[in-house]
């Protein structure tokens, strides 16, 4: 029997995970840095938790943004996960991305072969595929680095303990879902994964699944720069 992986995940509830703050703390407050400890849960409908996030922040006084993330899922129902990472709304003045790992077309965990890695420079409206029915795209996987800036160089750098997969785009994946046309546009997205398997509509290869039971461990580091990485 043929059944789609998305259908899946909608009935655990996946698509419509609802926020809840479990505990807010302060840990570190010096003149070098501060520190907050973020714990949430991600609930499906009836209140069921699917996921617990662990989020530690660090500020630094020179003005970096040090994210340490542990996430922990659930998904009784379905073989694999579609992803794991964290999603950022930027100013509309973002235009440029310039990133070090695979490209420079898209790329996912399934098919990738025909990336390389190399350092890349793109327009942000560069990275989406306009795909004839709006769908997921624009995937970068094995990320060193990213980089995104307005014109003058403003922006935000991004690195990571590991390689890590990005796509940034201007329509939220919600809004792609919904969408008929492709000229529907909001805020610049950032979709920072390190675990994906995607909104795939079939079911995927076993090396491609992102298995319920495994428990994820993740350092992220988040810099503010208005200097260009090269």
């Amino acid at each position: 029997m043929t059944y789609s992986n998305s259908d899946l995940w909608r009935a655990e509830g996946l698509d419509e995970l609802r926020r809840q703050l479990v505990s807010l703390t302060l840990v570190t407050a010096d003149a070098d840095h501060v520190a907050l400890r973020s714990v949430v849960g991600w609930n499906a409908r009836g209140g069921a938790r699917r996921a617990t996030h662990i989020l530690l922040i660090t500020v630094t006084r020179a003005g970096d943004v040090i994210l340490e993330n542990e996430a922990s899922v659930r998904c009784d129902a379905a073989p694999s996960l579609p992803r794991v990472g964290l999603s950022l709304t930027l100013d509309r003045s973002i235009e440029q991305a310039c990133w070090y790992g695979l490209g420079p077309q898209e790329n996912y965990p399934d098919r990738c072969t025909g990336a390389t890695v190399s350092q890349y420079r793109m327009r942000v409206d560069e990275l989406s595929t306009p795909y004839i029915v709006p769908s997921e795209n624009g995937q970068r996987g094995g990320t060193r680095w990213l980089e995104l800036t307005d014109l003058k160089g403003r922006g935000l750098w991004v690195g990571g303990s590991a390689p890590f997969g990005f796509s940034a785009g201007r329509s939220s994946l919600k809004a792609l879902e919904a969408a008929t046309h492709t000229n529907e546009a909001s805020d610049v997205r950032l979709e920072y994964m390190w675990s994906a398997s995607y909104l795939l509509p079939t079911q995927l290869l076993p090396r491609h699944r992102r298995h319920r039971r495994h428990r994820r461990h993740c350092s992220h580091r988040s810099h503010r720069s208005h200097r260009s990485h090269r």
